[in-house]
């Protein structure tokens, strides 16, 4: 929502997402960026392999 610009009807109604949408980037403090910036494509990888790698290990 934050990043494409959309407000949270437009989420709920375009989308049907039901869920409590969030309202602070649980991401900014964990990396120490600015709130709801996009990353780019090589760091989201790298970042979300390395959160894969930790909740599952064996899977190396």
């Amino acid at each position: 929502m934050h990043v494409a610009g959309w407000t949270a009807a437009e989420v709920r109604g375009t989308l049907g997402i039901k869920a409590a949408l969030l309202t602070a980037d649980p991401l900014a403090q964990e990396y120490g960026e600015p709130p709801w910036q996009p990353w780019p494509p090589e760091q989201a990888a790298s970042r979300f392999l390395a959160a894969l790698r930790r909740l599952a290990p064996e899977a190396d």
